[in-house]
């Protein structure tokens, strides 16, 4: 399901470019100066959103899911699958996403990669935000979860370094209280709708208005730490939820070729529901996708 982007990548939403003042300590990107706190402020279209609009989507999350998972034969660590709660949140979920959804040529330099994921990271962390708080165009009437899996951070710090492998350090939440720095290994999104604004292919039954299905993206487990049920932890948090807020149907996309994918599905109780054929994806130059239906409640 991992959506493969060829390196340079024209950043044409990029566009509307949202300056985050609520920025954490790893976050890797600087604050203007001079520019009031606790909001972000889109600099093409002059709309803020409040970071209270995030404080009162994280006010309904349920609680956390945790699991000890072994990373080696020689250490284990406690995970814990929760809902996104604050903009430093949704910045280590977008870190997780662009180390493991863009691929760059083996001549790409260093330097470059870095500056280039830097830009992607900026503008994932833009969309996801517009997404939950409903301003991002297609997403009015859709609710945004984002599904975060994280760990402790390992006392050894080549142990780090394997598990957080091309991805960038702001996939790290700084420690708060009692609890030490902690390492974001694996995100998703659940979105609660009708239909799923980006893509083409969508339920048979289709009811605008229905509040009884929901669809899984952006699908993601750190290189690291793969292997290890991670995205199971993540596959299970989101039916728990679709049962407790009575949504009946609980979609996926993912395309043919991506065994691991489907296979991960097929094994969590997800089955075909309907598949593009060769043609309808040949002349929209991607690869055809396939629509897996999971029933949270049996009808």
């Amino acid at each position: 399901q991992a959506r493969r982007l060829q390196a340079p990548i024209p950043l044409a939403s990029s566009s509307f470019r949202t300056l985050q003042f609520t920025v954490m300590a790893t976050t890797s990107l600087c604050a203007p100066q001079g520019l009031t706190t606790k909001q972000s402020i889109n600099s093409k279209r002059g709309q803020a959103v409040p970071s209270a609009r995030l404080a009162r989507v994280a006010r309904h999350a349920r609680a956390p899911r945790t699991q000890t998972i072994a990373m080696s034969a020689a250490t284990k660590v406690e995970m814990t699958v929760r809902e996104a709660k604050n903009f430093a949140d949704l910045r280590s979920a977008a870190a997780v996403r662009v180390g493991c959804f863009v691929q760059y040529p083996e001549d790409r330099s260093e330097y470059s990669k870095q500056n280039h994921r830097r830009l992607k990271l900026e503008q994932e962390v833009n969309v996801l935000e517009r997404k939950m708080t409903g301003i991002e165009p297609g997403y009015e009437k859709t609710k945004v979860v984002c599904y975060l899996a994280t760990a402790d951070q390992p006392e050894d710090p080549a142990q780090t370094a394997a598990l957080m492998e091309d991805i960038d350090p702001s996939c790290k939440l700084p420690a708060e209280d009692d609890k030490p720095v902690q390492l974001v290994l694996g995100s998703l999104d659940l979105n609660i709708g009708d239909r799923f604004p980006s893509e083409d292919l969508q339920p048979l039954q289709f009811f605008p208005g229905d509040e009884g299905r929901a669809f899984i993206s952006n699908v993601c487990v750190a290189p690291g730490a793969r292997r290890n049920g991670v995205a199971v932890q993540m596959l299970d948090a989101t039916k728990e939820y679709c049962k407790a807020n009575n949504i009946r149907d609980l979609y996926v996309h993912v395309v043919p070729s991506n065994k691991a994918a489907a296979a991960l599905y097929e094994n969590a109780g997800f089955v075909k529901e309907r598949e593009e054929t060769a043609d309808y994806a040949y002349v929209r130059d991607r690869e055809r996708r396939m629509l897996l239906l999971f029933q949270c409640i049996e009808e």
